[in-house]
């Protein structure tokens, strides 16, 4: 027989065991008040180190973020691991951290993240602030907004500035395309020749990425007598392109590369070769000794972080979270940082030229704005003192 001091001590039992399941949740990261606040990052760091920087950047800023008492005593979890360049691995970790009840994704600087997880983010209502975009869907996916303008707007960018400010009228075009990118970057050359009237006078679209003699390339750019040539690429294929032409004497043609060729190696290593050499920095220039720059050089000086556009590139990210995360009011969840994120306040940085807005679009490219640099003396020159944003092709 059961007694009513049986059904009572039950009754306490069961609320106790509620009460403990709803604590556990309310101490996840995407519920509750208290806890850890748990955001992810996925970083391509092997077998070619792409996000290594960025991602030692973006876990400085929370680290002392945390040491200074975390957003409202709660701590920042962060998860972030290597996928690779593998997409099994990309959608592996990205899942991993859903599960472990992330509020948002940010700083992620992958080569696959975006391409691989992009539906699954909107699957789960969950959005993704990303450091450095690489391929297209980090641009064209309503769940995922880059902070960098990335390598298509770069091209459009290099381009313009030589027709434009360097009276550039035979332009020669080389492209390697990453998995998934051709198209992208083949709409941005076609928005350069909407926005000048210009047409390539020479294109090839099909170089490998890694090109180790680029001088048969070199001998029909000079066949096509151009007087300027881009080749998107790391700063080591940048470097291997000017000595080749080098030794072509190819010391008046203007040399456009996008912004993975930004690093102080490459001005160092090209500038006795005589080469004019030009790029589009998709931040304030990080070899900049600027006031904008102030807050992420002490930043990276005190974690002991490389100073790049990338890690410029996380810290705007984790700053931008960040002021995302103190602007809620009450629980700090995955919904309500996709409410906030969703609302289209403009987030202002002075290491960027154009507001970033995350809103509810369906496609996101905020920043698009631009300063160009030149290898001078060894190193970076900054050439115009204020970003420009490319202008709106005719029609």
């Amino acid at each position: 027989m059961v007694t009513n001091a049986k059904r009572r001590a039950a009754g306490t039992a069961l609320a106790l065991v509620a009460a403990l399941l709803l604590a556990a949740c309310g101490s996840g990261g995407s519920g509750g008040d208290t806890g850890p606040i748990r955001l992810g990052g996925l970083f391509t760091l092997s077998p070619q180190p792409f996000g290594n920087d960025a991602q030692k950047m973006i876990q400085t800023v929370f680290d002392e973020v945390n040491a200074r008492g975390g957003i409202n005593g709660r701590t920042i979890e962060y998860l972030s691991g290597d996928d690779t360049g593998s997409p099994t691995e990309a959608a592996r970790l990205a899942r991993d951290y859903v599960d472990k009840d992330v509020v948002a994704m940010v700083g992620s600087t992958s080569f696959v993240d975006c391409g691989t997880n992009h539906g699954y983010y909107q699957q789960q209502e969950l959005l993704s602030v990303v450091a450095i975009g690489a391929d297209p869907f980090c641009f064209t996916s309503p769940n995922i907004t880059p902070v960098n303008i990335g390598p298509f707007t770069s091209i459009t960018a290099d381009l313009y500035y030589a027709s434009k400010f360097l009276n550039d009228k035979k332009i020669c075009i080389f492209l390697a395309a990453t998995p998934g990118s051709k198209q992208a970057q083949l709409e941005a050359v076609k928005q350069w020749t909407a926005i000048t009237g210009q047409q390539p006078a020479l294109m090839d679209d099909s170089l490998p990425l890694t090109e180790a003699n680029f001088t048969p390339y070199l001998l029909r750019a000079k066949d096509a007598g151009c007087d300027a040539l881009f080749r998107n690429g790391a700063d080591t294929v940048g470097l291997s392109v000017l000595k080749a032409a080098q030794n072509q004497g190819m010391q008046n043609v203007d040399f456009l590369f996008d912004a993975s060729s930004y690093s102080a190696e490459l001005a160092q290593a090209s500038s006795p070769l005589g080469m004019k050499v030009y790029l589009a920095s998709e931040f304030e220039p990080y070899t900049a000794q600027s006031s904008a720059n102030a807050g992420w050089r002490a930043a990276a000086e005190r974690g002991k972080v490389k100073q790049t556009a990338f890690t410029q590139g996380a810290y705007v990210a984790a700053d931008w979270i960040i002021a995302v995360l103190k602007s809620i009011q009450g629980p700090i969840t995955r919904e309500s940082v996709t409410k906030a994120l969703r609302a289209g306040t403009p987030y202002s940085i002075p290491m960027v030229g154009s507001p970033l807005v995350f809103g509810p679009g369906k496609s996101h490219a905020p920043n698009q704005a631009i300063k160009m640099v030149k290898v001078k003396d060894g190193s970076w020159e900054t050439l115009n003192s204020d970003f420009f944003t490319l202008p709106k092709a005719a029609g």
